[in-house]
């Protein structure tokens, strides 16, 4: 039947809470009322939450994005296929594994 849940990073859905007027506004409000719900707090719990919680998804998100883009990284590859250098000075400069062919 195939996947049911989209196979993406979200982008699309950031760009439109970036460029609507009330995306960012609701995203914390959202935040701040589910976090007070969970805490039993009040207002001063929902306004911190409001503050607080948008912020710590922002550095974990960031954190996580930044922290996958290492893992992932493997050194450097051979571009020989996919880039002809003309100037062999200039290849020094681009780091490239040896072919072991």
């Amino acid at each position: 039947m195939g996947r049911l849940l989209p196979a993406g990073h979200g982008f699309e859905f950031i760009c439109f809470l970036l460029e609507t007027r009330w995306g960012i506004p609701m995203f914390c409000f959202l935040c701040g009322t589910i976090v007070s719900w969970l805490l039993n707090g009040g207002w001063v719990t929902f306004i911190v939450a409001c503050i607080v919680a948008p912020l710590t998804v922002l550095i974990f998100s960031v954190t996580l994005l930044f922290c996958s883009s290492y893992i992932g990284a493997s050194g450097p590859s051979d571009w020989d296929e996919y880039i002809t250098v003309k100037d062999p000075a200039m290849k020094k400069k681009i780091p490239q594994e040896k072919n072991s062919n």
